[in-house]
């Protein structure tokens, strides 16, 4: 995952900036609709401002998109900024729960950066190479080791390790992408703090206890 970069010190008037309303209004554009369907100008009328703005601090939209990308995975680094130093004391069990964990967490946070990825990773192009090559790449190498690790200490089963990160993966980001359905079937907010905690726990001992309960004329049964 990327690490954070030094924070700068903002004004209080940032959130005022054009750059910054640009920003924010094309983050919710492209992850409601997806990068094809948004226009500059509709970024621009979002955000309150005219279509010349856009070109003068960005360019096309292309360069929009990836500051919007470049902006979702500054803020992902300052919420998941785990590295090898938080987990070195950790059995590599017990180092890819709290991955899990942590990853689960800021995804909830906020899943713009999740349902963008959604949307490009339908289509092959070059925005999804671009994103794949630039960032996704390390993190799901993260995990591949994480679990790699995990296997050889003979703490979990070996399976095709890229079936695991996947599953971990899928499981970590489906749930935040999907939050309004969750509300409609469930009733239940998803960002709430109790429910990513219930989620979590389920999630781990799914992943690493199964979902079939042992039933005791089994385990009584000679071998």
């Amino acid at each position: 995952m990327p690490r954070p970069t030094p924070k700068r010190a903002r004004r209080k008037t940032d959130r005022q900036e054009p750059r910054e309303k640009l920003l924010v209004a094309a983050i919710d554009l492209f992850s409601r609709h997806g990068y094809e369907p948004v226009s500059t100008g509709q970024i621009a009328a979002a955000a309150g401002l005219t279509q010349s703005m856009v070109h003068y601090h960005f360019g096309k939209k292309s360069k929009i998109w990836k500051a919007a990308i470049e902006r979702l995975m500054h803020e992902r680094g300052l919420v998941f900024p785990i590295g090898r130093l938080d987990l070195q004391d950790l059995d590599p069990l017990s180092r890819l729960k709290v991955m899990i964990r942590k990853f689960l967490t800021a995804n909830a946070a906020d899943p713009n950066l999740n349902r963008i990825l959604m949307h490009e990773g339908m289509v092959r192009s070059a925005r999804m190479r671009w994103l794949a090559r630039r960032y996704m790449v390390a993190g799901y190498r993260l995990f591949d080791q994480a679990i790699k690790e995990a296997v050889e200490a003979g703490m979990i089963r070996s399976l095709p390790i890229m079936n695991v990160t996947n599953i971990i993966v899928s499981a970590c980001t489906m749930t935040s992408s999907l939050s309004v359905l969750m509300d409609e079937v469930y009733e239940v907010d998803i960002t709430r703090e109790e429910y990513l905690s219930s989620f979590s726990d389920s999630l781990v001992e799914v992943l690493f206890k199964g979902l079939e309960a042992k039933r005791p004329e089994l385990e009584d049964r000679p071998r």
